[in-house]
């Protein structure tokens, strides 16, 4: 038993067979992927890296490949306006960081 899925990794398509047991890792290997990429369903939703990807996913679907995000938050800086307000919008640190 197989399903055929659409795996999108930015402007490729391929096209894979996936069988009972088929892990994102298996996924990557074969599409010569970096081990950092995701492997998410639509929604977003990443498969864990050994997870079965064929129980989840129907004959058809697509699912998606891409590379790890890094993030940042925005705080704001204060410019000294009026009463001490905060105004300004600075690019802040990191998640993987402290927040301040």
């Amino acid at each position: 038993m197989a399903k055929r899925l659409a795996v999108i990794a930015g402007d490729a398509i391929h096209d894979i067979i996936v069988y009972p047991g088929t892990t994102p890792n298996d996924i990557r290997n074969d599409l010569s992927l970096p081990q950092s990429y995701w492997v998410s369903t639509r929604d977003g939703q990443p498969f864990g890296d050994n997870e079965s990807v064929f129980a989840l996913v129907k004959d058809g679907d697509k699912i998606y490949a891409s590379p790890e995000a890094s993030v940042a938050i925005l705080t704001k800086r204060n410019t000294g306006g009026e009463n001490g307000s905060c105004d300004s919008p600075t690019l802040g640190s990191r998640l993987s960081s402290s927040v301040r």
